[in-house]
Formats: structure tokens, C-alpha cells, sequence
């Protein structure tokens, strides 16, 4: 499962990583609300960029981490 996780985006994986840590302590409106932002801030991106194109290309995508 880590080489799995390891071969995503680092720009996506830091945001879902403190929405998991946080979400924890803190209550439901607030974190779906960090969720929600969490997501959006992945947007944009030329990782999120790759990923949309290798999706539609049926490969794999090739994140540069940015």
C-alpha cells in the first residue's frame, strides 16, 4: 500500500494527509469544510493537470510534484 500512496502527487498527498490528521480533532461542518478546500487547493496544478490528461489517455500519469 505505501508504494502505492508513494507513487502519487506530493502536492496531493500533503493536503489529504493533514485533512486526515486534522479532521480528527475538530468537529464535522469543520472538517468537510477543510476537506472541501483541501480539495480545491489540488486544482490547477500541473500535477492535477497530468493527472486529467493521463486519465483520458488511459495511462499512467508521470507527476513532476508540482
Amino acid at each position: 500500500m505505501a508504494s502505492k500512496i508513494a507513487d502519487k502527487s506530493l502536492p496531493f498527498l500533503m493536503p489529504a494527509k493533514e485533512a486526515f490528521n486534522c479532521g480528527y480533532n475538530i468537529d464535522l461542518d469543520s472538517a468537510l469544510q477543510l476537506e472541501i478546500e483541501c480539495f480545491a487547493n489540488c486544482f490547477g496544478t500541473a500535477d492535477h493537470n497530468e493527472g486529467m490528461l493521463a486519465f483520458t489517455e488511459k495511462r499512467k500519469p508521470i507527476f513532476k510534484d508540482k
